[in-house]
């Protein structure tokens, strides 16, 4: 995963969009990213890592375009599950698998209590409230 320092950029952010980039081939969608629109600071764009484990995340945003026979690549605002999470982000924490100790996803915590947990395995990457994903042996450590 990239270093808990770019999740940092978080710590007390207003998030002010939540969008989301997904491959399109036929009816079958797949998430490719996360983009967090952030109030005054450089936005954050979250996908899943190298290797399919952990996450990459940079500030570009995400491009919608024609892959021809491969489908698209759509983006568009995020559900309403995932919109709830919009607000100024009140904690966040990085998020540790028990195979290793390197950061594998990360978890927020907006001003109206709605968290969300990041997270990328096996080359899928899951953005959903923690309560949604079987992560039991998942660890958070806080970083603000």
């Amino acid at each position: 995963m990239t270093p808990p320092d770019s999740i940092e950029r978080l710590c007390g952010a207003h998030i002010d969009a939540i969008s989301v980039e997904e491959h399109v081939a036929g009816t079958q969608r797949s998430l490719l990213s996360i983009y967090l629109q952030l109030h005054n600071r450089s936005s954050l764009r979250i996908r899943g890592g190298p290797g399919g484990w952990g996450l990459s995340v940079g500030s570009d945003p995400p491009r919608a375009y024609d892959m021809e026979q491969y489908g698209r690549v759509e983006i568009r605002p995020a559900d309403r599950i995932l919109a709830r999470a919009v607000g100024q982000a009140a904690t966040v924490w990085t998020a540790h698998s028990p195979e290793d100790a390197t950061p594998v996803g990360f978890r927020w915590r907006n001003s109206t209590g709605t968290d969300i947990v990041v997270y990328c395995y096996d080359d899928t990457l899951l953005v959903a409230p923690p309560d949604e994903l079987e992560l039991d042996d998942v660890t958070y450590s806080e970083i603000c």
